[in-house]
């Protein structure tokens, strides 16, 4: 028996939104149209061009088009017009989605898209007054989608299949706003004030219950509750996060000190409360991050439900107040990503005129986003007026394709710059990409194996579709040295896929092992990977005693939980046991 270790992101194991994601399984499906087959390492850029009225410029010729990769003119080898009108829907199934490229194969195509692709991502806060977004949404779902267009809905933790059926996401929209506000209200409530940094970040059940319910009355759309996707940077966020959040409470208090009259304490060493958000006051300025981070994950997590289809892809995201970023290169991070990705954002900013430095910052923030990845803002207007706009400049695009001059594989990111010779236009496109051989295809068995195991880690009771017996000792380490845990298990056969190969039983297994604190949060994680070959005898005997698994590893003081999980990929079953320690 041996053992490959492989990465897991380490996860908040009771999330701050959502409990037991069940990530999608899209099948492959063929996307109707004529492919135009060009080198590996041909680059697709998707721009659309509009006037003063936002009217789609659909009369250019190659030769007005220019494209710059870090500052080097590149020759376009691809260049089509692609206008939509409305066609008869495409059979129900799953978008196709983006293959490997293997050596065989003799390029990629770049494909004509016939049908737009729509996700549409609800952030915190109010999102029907007063600007009217729900209404506006319910508006655009009805009249101005195109019968083929693919539309999903991702609010809180959960998300549609993408579908034509642009009636069932009409009443999912419309469940939403005769509720939303409701359950806008529990979840400030819940991760509002000091609970957002202090309080424990797990969802109530009414909350769980709740959201189900508003989904499963959706007319029968098929949804899915969603591993959230690591924020790039991480820990870098969670640093500038802890550093501006003593600062805002260090600016609190000499505030309350100033007021009545006494001397002011010293500020915290390390803590930095940002320039852009000291009009707020401190409750509401950790309301506000945490909202914020709630976002950022849905965002992250919305470009990578999308990531793997073909062709561009529209994010629309829609939020009361804005992102307040807490360092100047969040926006580039993510912009980076959905560029990557082939994925336009468009910002909706629901709540009215913003004022004030945070109003003024977060506005500029969702207007970067979007010009960074081709889309539009729509900022303290009628979201209506907005959606049109989106509407409009997305049902006309030019499809241009390029060999870099620069060749591919160094894997880092290239800016792009892309002129029109025609005055008084607006030119939306991405703004960069990362420069792989080929774009990452959907690997099946990591995306699967790495749901379900993060799903079982956020699930709050033991799965016993695997039977596992596990036992944890804390060693404690010498002065200076950390405490180590032994975490010893076995790990039942009965469900669990082996197939004879040269006299042996081969089967594998995937063991991920969670430390995390008093809080239910994780501190530490180690996952595994591991293949069993085994001759009669070793079979025979762990069919009778199960399959050993230990892991010896130093651990932090704060350890006060230990969850294992593991998973078979071949059956689909999965097993988890959680223990305390002291």
């Amino acid at each position: 028996m041996r053992t490959r270790t492989s990465g897991v992101a380490a996860i908040v194991m009771t999330a701050a939104i959502g409990v037991a994601p069940t990530a999608p399984t899209p099948k492959d499906a063929q996307q109707p149209g004529v492919s135009f087959r060009s080198a590996i390492t041909l680059v697709p850029v998707d721009v659309r061009v509009i006037d003063k009225q936002g009217n789609p410029v659909t009369d250019l010729k190659q030769e007005d088009f220019t494209i710059l990769e870090e500052g080097v003119r590149q020759n376009i080898r691809h260049f089509s017009l692609q206008v939509l009108a409305p066609e008869q829907p495409p059979p129900a199934g799953a978008l196709p989605i983006r293959k490997a490229v293997t050596p065989s194969d003799a390029a990629p195509s770049l494909t004509p898209q016939h049908g737009r692709v729509f996700l549409l991502v609800l952030g915190r806060g109010r999102l029907q007054e007063p600007s009217k977004a729900l209404d506006a949404l319910l508006h655009f779902v009805r009249v101005q989608l195109l019968p083929q267009d693919r539309v999903a809905v991702l609010a809180y933790d959960r998300a549609t299949d993408f579908t034509t059926n642009h009636d069932q996401v009409w009443q999912l929209i419309e469940r939403l706003r005769d509720s939303h506000e409701r359950i806008e209200a529990l979840l400030a409530q819940q991760f509002g004030g000091l609970a957002a940094v202090y309080g424990s970040m797990a969802m109530p059940p009414e909350l769980q219950t709740a959201i189900a319910g508003v989904f499963r009355g959706a007319g029968g759309l098929a949804s899915r509750q969603l591993m959230p996707s690591e924020v790039a940077d991480a820990q870098g966020l969670a640093d500038a996060t802890r550093r501006a959040t003593d600062g805002a409470m260090d600016a609190a208090i000499q505030k309350a000190a100033a007021d009545a009259g006494l001397d002011a304490p010293p500020s915290r060493p390390g803590s930095a409360a940002d320039q852009t958000l000291t009009d707020l006051p401190f409750e509401e300025f950790v309301a506000r991050n945490a909202g914020t981070m709630q976002d950022l994950s849905k965002i992250y997590t919305g470009i990578a439900y999308m990531r793997f289809l073909e062709g561009e892809k529209h994010l629309a995201f829609f939020t009361e107040r804005g992102l307040n970023m807490l360092r100047g290169d969040d926006v580039d991070r993510i912009a980076e990503v959905a560029n990557d990705a082939r994925v336009v954002i468009d910002n909706f900013q629901t709540g009215g005129v913003m004022s004030g430095f945070s109003g003024s910052f977060a506005a500029r923030d969702l207007r970067s986003l979007s010009v960074a990845t081709g889309g539009q803002a729509s900022i303290g207007e009628y979201t209506r007026a907005g959606l049109e706009r989106m509407d409009l400049a997305t049902r006309a695009g030019y499809l241009l394709g390029y060999y870099p001059a620069r060749p591919l594989g160094d894997g880092g990111y290239r800016n792009l710059v892309v002129r029109v010779d025609r005055p008084g236009v607006t030119v939306l496109y991405r703004h960069g990409y990362f420069a792989r051989l080929s774009p990452p295809a959907f690997d099946r068995r990591k995306f699967l194996t790495d749901n379900r195991v993060v799903s079982a880690a956020l699930y709050r009771q033991d799965i016993r579709d695997i039977a596992i017996k596990v036992d944890v000792t804390r060693i404690p380490g010498k002065r200076g040295v950390a405490d180590e845990m032994v975490v010893e298990a076995s790990i039942d056969t009965g469900r669990i896929a082996f197939t004879r190969v040269d006299g042996k039983q081969v089967g594998a297994l995937t063991v991920a092992v969670f430390f995390a604190d008093a809080k239910k949060m994780v501190v530490q994680e180690r996952s595994q990977t591991i293949d069993l070959k085994l001759p009669p005898t070793s079979y025979q005997r762990v069919q009778r005693e199960g399959i050993p698994y230990r892991l010896q590893m130093p651990v932090k003081d704060s350890v006060r939980i230990v969850k294992i999980v593991v998973y078979n990929y071949e059956k689909d079953t999965i097993g988890s046991a959680e223990v305390l320690v002291k």
